[in-house]
């Protein structure tokens, strides 16, 4: 049970990270190309 809600929490964790890493990415660096996928 603890190593199933660690997991849990880690892939959250981990998700949520990603997304903020991304979206400061894509603040940084902005498209030059109208393309989105």
């Amino acid at each position: 049970m603890g190593e199933y809600l660690l997991m849990l929490a880690v892939s959250i964790f981990v998700g949520g990270l990603l997304v903020v890493v991304y979206q400061a990415l894509n603040h940084k660096f902005p498209k030059h190309n109208k393309t989105t996928t």
